[in-house]
């Protein structure tokens, strides 16, 4: 995707401050241009520093054991869940108590750094997000904006990404203009899973016999 005039490389991409983790969210974008979070509340955040608040409990966000603070995912295909995403997505840069998980994290304090909006998106609408929010720089490409502001990396993210590939093994597939291709796992996966199996179904005749 190109860039579009939203992307000023004029403006200069803000360094993370010791402590903060840079992570992703998508948002609502509403009629008069504030951004709302997709589920729970409706309240927009502002410009600039946002602070998270429990409403069930007197304590500190993000607490452990509870669902308070501002969520937000650690890589892109974890926050590609939401439809949203497909339209907006903003990087955000997050600090104060962090609760790391495997798809993400819990923050207790956030800020919107950058946006990238998709095509779709009227450009009045994106008018009113850049004069509510002067300090996010809005982008139209998102290759752009994964560039210019690197994710945060976080060890509790690397589970992820292990059960992942293990979920992402697949039987073989014929195709006529490849023959033997698997969808989403390798050629050597799949031979490995069928020696294996093999090996199973020696081994049950076996045992069989040594038990007579």
């Amino acid at each position: 995707m190109t860039a579009t005039p939203f992307d000023g490389p004029d403006r200069v991409v803000p360094d993370l401050l010791v402590g903060e983790i840079r992570a992703l969210r998508t948002f609502q974008l509403s009629s008069d241009g504030s951004l709302k979070p997709v589920a729970y509340t409706d309240v927009a955040w502002t410009d600039g520093a946002n602070a998270a608040h429990c409403d069930l409990c007197d304590h500190r966000p993000a607490a452990p054991g509870c669902g308070c603070g501002f969520w937000a995912y650690g890589t892109r295909g974890a926050v590609a869940q939401h439809r949203a995403a497909r339209h907006l997505l903003a990087v955000v840069a997050c600090w104060g108590r962090i609760v790391p998980g495997t798809l993400g994290l819990r923050a207790q304090y956030a800020r919107i750094e950058a946006i990238w909006v998709s095509g779709q998106v009227p450009r009045g609408r994106v008018a009113l997000l850049r004069k509510r929010y002067p300090s996010v720089l809005i982008y139209g490409s998102k290759r752009t904006l994964l560039r210019r502001h690197r994710l945060s990396r976080l060890d509790s993210y690397r589970r992820l990404r292990y059960l992942a590939r293990l979920a992402g093994l697949r039987f073989p597939s014929w195709h006529r203009d490849r023959p033997w291709s698997t969808r989403g796992g390798s050629l050597l996966t799949t031979l490995i899973l069928l020696l294996c199996w093999g090996l199973l179904l020696v081994s049950i005749p076996v045992v069989l016999i040594w038990s007579l």
